[in-house]
């Protein structure tokens, strides 16, 4: 009864406060100020790349002395950026569905982040065999998980897909 009730509550709420928390850390000081129907898709290509700039590591990771000058840069990582551009698409689209702007600025700003335009496009190579048994033994010997290097192993000669997999069951195998 209120488990199933409670629980997607309580996963909506930690989805939420992410968003929150995402629009404090990332949207609302370089946005926040700007009237929603002032935002353009060069806004929007701006405050990305500012996302993606090296940056000072934040003060609660470096030794408390150190000030911005003498930080080591870092760069956000792809799936932060990528969090960020999220919450502010959806806080838009929002707004395109009440009316407040016609269209969606970052629909226009692609997706994809690039750092070398000359590097060449990710392509994919299957595991050999003895690969994935190497994988399969890795986990079940050195980390201590057999029922996980047989669930390597099982997928990876099956083909079954992660939600495939998830969803078989005892009942579902013939042997």
């Amino acid at each position: 009864g209120t488990v199933s009730v409670v629980a997607p509550r309580a996963q909506a709420g930690r989805v939420l406060a992410d968003y929150h928390a995402n629009y404090r850390r990332y949207v609302s000081e370089p946005l926040g100020d700007k009237a929603v129907a002032a935002i353009t898709a060069a806004d929007v290509r701006r405050w990305r790349a500012d996302l993606m700039a090296p940056r000072p590591r934040p003060t609660h990771a470096r030794p408390k002395a150190m000030a911005d000058a003498d930080a080591e840069l870092v760069t956000l990582s792809r799936s932060t950026v990528a969090h960020a551009f999220t919450t502010l698409r959806r806080i838009l689209d929002v707004a395109v569905v009440d009316g407040a702007i016609t269209a969606n600025p970052c629909a226009s700003v692609p997706r994809t982040r690039t750092t070398d335009p000359d590097a060449e496009p990710f392509s994919a190579r299957p595991l050999t065999a003895s690969e994935v048994a190497a994988v399969a033994d890795h986990i079940a010997r050195v980390q201590g998980h057999p029922i996980y290097g047989l669930v390597v192993l099982f997928a990876a000669f099956t083909g079954l897909r992660a939600g495939e997999l998830a969803g078989c069951n005892v009942g579902d195998l013939s042997l």
